[in-house]
């Protein structure tokens, strides 16, 4: 071996066996966290399920979800159509396969623009501080004053119906609480001595800002994010259900939920699974937000090893 190599070597089996270790250690972090929430291993479950869903929504589904029989109209669950069929006979069961899509689309499309817009006013409220602070979160403070769905449900109306409307109107209702968490950890942050030392190197604020201090934002925002995206899902599932959201004849849940409340009492199935859903995502995302939690909190590694 020579004089090169040796340190190469030396360096690669650093990099595995530090690999290793924390591996090991979020393996162990995981087994307590699941000890400690055992329904975030079905939250897990949940939204697995619903991911994997949306991904094979082409081979699971049985039918064309946009495909009219009339002649199979308001049919009831049975061996060919699983969920039932609606009122102009499309397959109830394929529309909520690849509903499970436009949810999944929905929620990471909000998560996304909210997150970002949030990031850009909490890091520069929190780092600047003084008058761009004040002003940053004063603006906040009044997009907090309104009821969220409210506000969502004006900003929509504004918009025109459609579910692109509905994202954008959602998201601009939903970066306030991203903008306070975030702002709190930079200010947290921000006198730490590993930004003292970046600022005596020279670092610009721009570098600071986004190469040390929003890292270390990161679990708390996945942890806000992962319980907010069912939230997503069922604010948007409730602007689709008054007509300001999915328009005809996209296959969204709260879409369909409102196109068959009429049916309930004789037809149940046509508005009930999409519910069933909507339900067990929101469920799904809250539990495993609450798992999450326990896992990247610093304060919780290493209870009850």
């Amino acid at each position: 071996m020579t004089k090169y190599e040796a340190p190469a070597a030396v360096l690669h089996i650093g990099f595995w066996s530090r690999m290793r270790e924390r591996g090991s250690e979020m393996s162990e972090r995981m087994r307590i966290a699941f000890r400690r929430n055992p329904l975030g291993a079905l939250g897990l479950f949940l939204i697995v399920s619903l991911m994997l869903m949306a991904v094979f929504a082409p081979q699971i589904a049985t039918h064309d979800p946009y495909e009219i029989n009339v002649a199979e109209r308001l049919q009831a669950p049975s061996a060919k159509h699983l969920f039932g069929t609606d009122a102009t006979g499309r397959d109830v069961f394929s529309r909520v396969v690849h509903g499970s899509r436009i949810s999944l689309r929905v929620a990471v499309m909000v998560i996304a623009i909210a997150g970002t817009i949030g990031a850009v006013v909490g890091a520069a409220a929190g780092y600047l501080g003084g008058l761009a602070s004040e002003i940053l979160m004063r603006i906040t403070d009044v997009v907090l004053a309104f009821p969220t769905l409210v506000l969502a449900l004006a900003v929509n109306a504004a918009l025109g119906p459609g579910l692109e409307s509905a994202m954008l109107a959602i998201s601009l209702v939903w970066w306030t609480g991203y903008a306070r968490m975030i702002r709190g950890q930079v200010l947290a942050a921000k006198n730490e001595l590993y930004v003292e030392a970046a600022r005596a190197i020279g670092a610009s604020t721009w570098r600071v800002v986004v190469r040390h201090i929003l890292p270390n934002c990161i679990s708390p925002t996945i942890v806000q994010a992962t319980l907010d995206a069912g939230y997503v899902v069922l604010t948007t599932a409730g602007l689709s259900f008054i007509g300001l959201g999915a328009q005809p004849p996209t296959p969204e849940w709260g879409f369909m939920v409102s196109s068959g409340r009429k049916f309930m009492l004789d037809q149940w199935w046509w508005p009930t699974f999409p519910g069933v859903f909507i339900t067990l995502t929101v469920i799904g995302f809250n539990m495993l937000g609450d798992f999450l939690r326990d896992l990247l909190d610093p304060r919780l590694r290493g209870i009850g090893a």
